[in-house]
């Protein structure tokens, strides 16, 4: 990664929770996320997934203690995902459709070449 660029994370966890009701298991799969972070230099990703894992697991702790009675049978993902963060730019001029390029209908589209 170049100290250049910005890149978005996200934790994600996938859980599998059980619940006995009577005499059978009721089997339940949830997803938890953390908030969207910015990484914009390769060392802060180690930091990065600790934070993220920890919101996790302060998101499990909170559902499982507002009563639910659901009980961790396994986690079956978590992982941290990084997208390229890529503005997009205005210095391209876009052709409008056919059926809108009509200033009759009330749209000017200005072509610039500036760049």
């Amino acid at each position: 990664m170049s100290g250049y660029l910005k890149y978005y994370s996200l934790g994600t966890a996938t859980l599998t929770f059980k619940k006995p009701k009577g005499k059978d298991t009721i089997y339940k799969t949830a997803y938890f996320s953390s908030k969207t972070s910015t990484i914009t230099n390769d060392i802060e990703i180690e930091e990065l997934l600790k934070s993220a894992t920890e919101q996790i697991v302060r998101r499990i702790a909170q559902w499982l203690s507002e009563g639910s009675g659901w009980i961790i049978e396994s986690v079956d993902k978590h992982y941290l995902n990084i997208v390229k963060y890529k503005p997009m730019k205005g210095s391209s001029y876009i052709q409008l459709p056919k059926e809108l390029r009509h200033s009759a209908k009330g749209l000017v589209n200005m072509k610039n070449e500036d760049n």
